[in-house]
């Protein structure tokens, strides 16, 4: 590594900072910067992610004060996602290795009923290597992998499990919530990780 690398402890402070000065909509959106510049780190997975790799998420970092989670996902075959939010959460994904595909939509119904949605898709992009993208809390979206090999950093504005969340079934109009749990990933539901720790798994 060299003098010049923005490494995990960097790309942490900045995001910190970010979070403690402005609002969490700003805020996220210059954590995806923040995340951009991490993505150039040249050995990121080999510094970070000890032990196997997984698609749901190898968490390389939870703050101990923002709770903001940095977590590693493999894609060892195509896939993509049903829409889905992380419900008051916000989040950046920034492609590390190959491209991503994602999906932004819109509900044309008003929400009022739990389990009902009419969504249209309202975007449709690629990010390349070393590009990222915030979503706001409540942000409907969806991401496919074409290739095999695929690497996404993905930052999570607090720990996923304890929040609730929703899936959407577009052609059926069904939306499934998903209910938080009482305790987060790690025992005791309230410590860090550092960028020496073994990752962990963590909710979608």
């Amino acid at each position: 590594m060299t003098e010049q690398t923005y490494d995990l402890h960097a790309f942490a402070r900045d995001a910190r900072h970010a979070l403690a000065r402005q609002r969490q909509e700003d805020a996220a959106r210059r954590i995806k910067e923040h995340l951009e510049s991490f993505l150039r780190h040249p050995s990121l997975v080999e510094t970070y992610v000890k032990g196997e790799h997984i698609p749901t998420g190898n968490v390389i970092y939870k703050d101990p004060d923002f709770g903001f989670m940095v977590l590693v996902h493999f894609f060892p075959k195509p896939m993509k996602s049903p829409p889905h939010d992380h419900g008051p959460c916000w989040v950046c994904y920034g492609v590390y290795r190959q491209s991503t595909d994602m999906g932004v939509y819109r509900r044309r119904d008003d929400g009022s009923r739990p389990e009902y949605c009419d969504l249209e898709e309202s975007e449709h992009f690629t990010l390349l290597e070393g590009q990222a993208r915030a979503f706001l809390p409540y942000d409907i979206h969806h991401i496919q992998q074409h290739q095999p090999g695929a690497v996404v950093v993905r930052v999570t504005g607090r720990d996923l499990e304890l929040v609730e969340r929703r899936t959407f079934q577009p052609d059926s109009h069904r939306v499934i919530i998903t209910r938080p749990r009482e305790r987060s990933w790690e025992d005791g539901g309230n410590g860090s990780a550092t960028p020496d720790a073994a990752p962990r798994q963590a909710a979608s």
